[in-house]
């Protein structure tokens, strides 16, 4: 099932109903996005794909290293993020903290995001 931002029921759409719809456009409503299917999301040879998950690096280092960098590779280190979504920012701070874990509404979303 494929929902339309101008349509009434996406904006009355639970997140879980958008995850299943499209992981990419339930997060980042962008056009680009909008025609991915959820499979697709492993997929960074296509543009929108890289584009996607890039966007979460740019987050990570552009405004939440700069916060954490003097903690950042002590294996105590303990991340937690509210609303992870699939993990786009949050698989960043993984490959450096001693633990990450995300939280989200979306049974959808944190199950790709464990994959």
């Amino acid at each position: 099932m494929r929902l339309d931002k101008h349509d009434p029921i996406f904006r009355e759409a639970s997140w879980e109903k958008k995850a299943k719809a499209n992981l990419a456009w339930a997060i980042q409503t962008t056009d680009d996005v909008r025609q991915l299917s959820n499979s697709d999301l492993k997929n960074l040879e296509i543009p929108a794909v890289k584009g996607f998950w890039d966007k979460g690096t740019r987050v990570y280092l552009n405004h939440l290293l700069p916060l954490t960098s003097s903690s950042i590779h002590n294996p105590e280190f303990v991340v937690v993020e509210f609303g992870c979504g699939v993990g786009r920012v949050l698989r960043n701070f993984a490959a450096y903290a001693g633990q990450a874990y995300g939280v989200d509404i979306s049974k959808t979303q944190i199950k790709y995001g464990k994959n």
